[in-house]
């Protein structure tokens, strides 16, 4: 079993999370597609107060809802954790779960992967004990090489993509053809929607990359990290495909811009 989380504070703490990391899902998909068993399960944690943008300490009443993630991750039976830190705000809470499932059991190995650690990854190798590795750039099929390896072997291997403690990193090319990829698994959204509840939008990704090269923006320095064309789109076809699977979603958002179903 491989189980893929990420630190999702919800914004309206009184609900459920109501929408899926599309990131994740892609990967869950790849590795499924492959005849994995994948559960994408989201560590939700309650917004950050008003007054606080980042703090480098978890408070303590978060490391106990921490440590029930933790134990609920672990009765999936996982080999393997993926735990994707997109922003340094949510880093502290990522580590806190990584180390709390550690705790529970050594076997279990821990990839993270997101933009935080794709540009931090030997000082997050350095201070993070509880972290095996670090996917760098897309995960899609690092991740699937590093499935496959862990099931043959039950440890990491060095590969392209994956950053180890001592090893030499070898990038891996970005996603030459988007349409390629299976249609990503949306394991939260699917819950919610079956459990009655009420969803009106959805994300949809219609490209990656930018074609810009604003030096402020983290879009451009982190695709790239990575071999290959910056941008690319998908087939209208393909966009299509994703949005009729959606038909009890009202809106789909594209980055910035937004796109009622009709």
């Amino acid at each position: 079993m491989i189980v893929l989380t990420w630190i999702a504070r919800d914004m309206m703490s009184d609900l459920p999370i109501a929408t899926d990391h599309l990131g994740l899902g892609y990967i869950a998909a790849v590795l499924q597609s492959d005849g994995f068993e994948v559960t994408v399960l989201p560590a939700q944690l309650p917004a950050f107060p008003a007054e606080t943008i980042y703090r480098p300490k978890v408070p303590l009443e978060e490391r106990e809802t921490l440590r029930d993630i933790a134990r609920n991750i672990m009765q999936c039976n996982p080999t393997l954790v993926g735990l994707l830190i997109s922003f340094q705000e949510d880093a502290p809470a990522a580590f806190a779960l990584a180390s709390s499932i550690k705790d529970l059991s050594t076997d279990v190995q821990i990839v993270a992967g997101g933009h935080f650690v794709s540009f931090n990854s030997d000082k997050v190798l350095r201070d993070n004990p509880c972290v095996d590795g670090v996917v760098i750039g897309e995960g899609e099929y690092t991740m699937l090489e590093l499935c496959k390896h862990c099931s043959a072997t039950n440890m990491l291997g060095a590969m392209a993509g994956l950053q180890l403690r001592n090893r030499p990193f070898v990038p891996r090319a970005l996603v030459e053809n988007l349409d390629t990829l299976p249609y990503p698994s949306r394991q939260t959204l699917s819950g919610l929607l079956k459990s009655g509840f009420t969803v009106s939008d959805a994300y949809i990704s219609g490209s990656r990359g930018c074609m810009g090269r604003c030096t402020y923006c983290s879009v451009h320095s982190f695709y790239g990290l990575s071999p290959g064309h910056m941008w690319r789109g998908r087939s209208p076809e393909s966009i299509i495909g994703r949005l009729n699977l959606l038909k009890k979603v009202m809106v789909f958002t594209f980055s910035a811009s937004r796109m009622t179903n009709s």
